[in-house]
């Protein structure tokens, strides 16, 4: 029971959600849901003003568009099984590239699948029509359950009293209001509440026409890249079904930045020489949470409120997207019930992306280490005989590259005395060799 009273949805209330993209979508979805449990209608309006159809910027949401399989998972629980002209590949493969080598990372349970989608309708110059788009299909799934759509861009929302939801062509009030919006758009003006948008880092992405090289795989195997360009923190190649997502994390890089990492002679050998790009961009990527996420009526979900460092931020968006839902029509839609109940998960993903900050940190601590690389290689290959189950380092690095568990968890299993004593064994071997 709450501690305070707290103004309270009921049946036949009104929620309007600001954005349609999967947080948006996911905090419907899971609403419907809790109400038909409740023996409740609502009634349920999405705002989202782009075309989630159509190629290129005009629908696209800046993802690389991985599906862990925590989120497949929670797609299951909404009743959603993903039709195959959503999933442009099954990822089966994780290929860690080093200096001359390419080390195999493979999923610990075959069944745990992680899927690549386009958030919208593919590529601005791809030859091909546009394709089935993961954001898009979520958004129509809502509205055959019921939610209203409007095509509209909300400028300004006034919160004195009931909500205010303004467009260029309307104003409706409404019970609750639902930030979904991304870090990548600009949220409308909330008059007049504090809300402050989280802070960001700058990724630099494209897709690429795939013709690969005679005898290297790019239909299931995503290939990851640490050394270059010069302040890479991470790379990869991702399949997308005849095109690959090139997407870089880093610091300091430049407008060259794509142009230097396709030149690597170890990215060349997969993506091919010069493979046409298709559509570029340079996207933000949440990296704290926002602040006054928050309020009577109010609640941020998404990147709008906090996502996970780096990684699985649509499985973040379902997360966030949960929490709130069920805060809002189990306990309430007060300040007090979204600090009681939703906060504390906010708190726990801004809390477990510390784990992820210093594990991050490590991997460029480590990488100027020529002799502790090798020994990381050689550590992993020679797990390759083992049993799934059996190996902990390769479990390590799949969880870490697919966002399959939380940050805390990676933390542990690499500092496991398995792990350790794993690396240490090679370590020196590596040097009486």
């Amino acid at each position: 029971m709450d501690r305070h009273p707290s103004p309270r949805l009921a049946n036949h209330s009104r929620i309007a959600v600001v954005g349609g993209g999967p947080a948006g979508s996911f905090f419907a979805l899971e609403a419907l849901s809790i109400a038909a449990q409740l023996g409740w209608r609502l009634d349920l309006t999405i705002f989202e003003r782009k075309d989630l159809s159509a190629a290129g910027p005009r629908g696209c949401n800046m993802c690389a568009g991985i599906l862990s399989w925590r989120t497949i998972q929670g797609l299951a629980a909404l009743g959603i099984a993903l039709p195959p002209e959503i999933v442009r590949a099954q990822i089966r493969t994780y290929q860690l590239h080093w200096g001359d080598h390419a080390i195999a990372i493979h999923p610990p349970d075959p069944s745990r699948q992680v899927l690549s989608v386009y958030r919208a309708g593919g590529p601005r110059k791809s030859p091909h029509a546009p394709t089935a788009g993961f954001d898009d299909y979520l958004l129509n799934t809502a509205k055959a359950r019921g939610v209203r759509v409007v095509n509209e861009r909300v400028e300004r929302i006034g919160f004195d009293g009931l909500p205010r939801v303004r467009t260029s062509a309307r104003e409706e009030i409404f019970d609750l209001v639902v930030l979904a919006v991304g870090v990548n758009a600009t949220p409308p003006i909330l008059e007049p509440l504090e809300y402050t948008h989280p802070p960001t880092e700058t990724m630099a992405q494209d897709e690429l026409a795939i013709d690969p090289a005679p005898g290297f795989a790019i239909d299931s195997t995503v290939h990851v890249y640490f050394e270059q360009p010069h302040g890479l923190i991470f790379g990869a190649l991702i399949p997308k079904g005849g095109f690959a997502n090139v997407s870089l994390l880093g610091r300091r890089f430049g407008r060259d930045s794509i142009d230097e990492f396709l030149a690597v002679p170890q990215v060349a050998a997969i993506a091919g020489s010069q493979p046409p790009r298709l559509c570029g961009c340079r996207p933000r990527v949440a990296v704290a949470p926002a602040r006054g996420y928050y309020a009577d009526r109010f609640v941020a979900v998404g990147d709008a409120c906090v996502t996970r460092l780096y990684k699985d931020g649509i499985g973040s968006a379902l997360t966030t997207a949960r929490a709130a839902a069920e805060t809002a029509l189990r306990h309430g839609i007060g300040r007090d019930a979204f600090a009681g109940h939703y906060a504390p998960v906010c708190r726990a993903v801004a809390r477990d992306n510390r784990y992820g900050r210093v594990l991050f940190g490590l991997v460029e601590r480590a990488k100027p280490n020529a002799l502790f690389m090798r020994a990381s290689g050689r550590a992993l290959r020679a797990e390759a005989d083992q049993a799934p189950a059996a190996r902990v380092l390769n479990r390590t690095l799949w969880s870490l590259f697919t966002g399959d568990a939380n940050y805390e968890e990676i933390f542990r299993m690499l500092f496991a005395p398995k792990s350790i004593a794993r690396v240490a064994r090679a370590m020196l071997a590596e040097l009486v060799e």
